[in-house]
């Protein structure tokens, strides 16, 4: 995991996204591809499913549009 003071670009752009709706982070970016949900859920040693629900709590939190 790094800071997000030298994310990917697109992962800058989801990282003001989420800023701009509230959301404070911790944003980490993870050295491994976490481009799918089986990735993210690797990366993070949980299941596919609570990827799945943190997204969507985040999005109903948020009203992410």
């Amino acid at each position: 995991m790094s800071s997000t003071d030298a994310v990917h670009p697109s992962a800058q752009r989801v990282v003001e996204k989420l800023r701009s709706k509230g959301v404070t982070g911790p944003f980490p970016e993870f050295a491994a591809s976490t481009k799918t949900t089986d990735d993210a859920a690797a990366a993070l040693e949980c299941e596919v499913g609570a990827i799945a629900g943190g997204l969507g709590s985040v999005a109903a939190a948020t009203r992410w549009s």
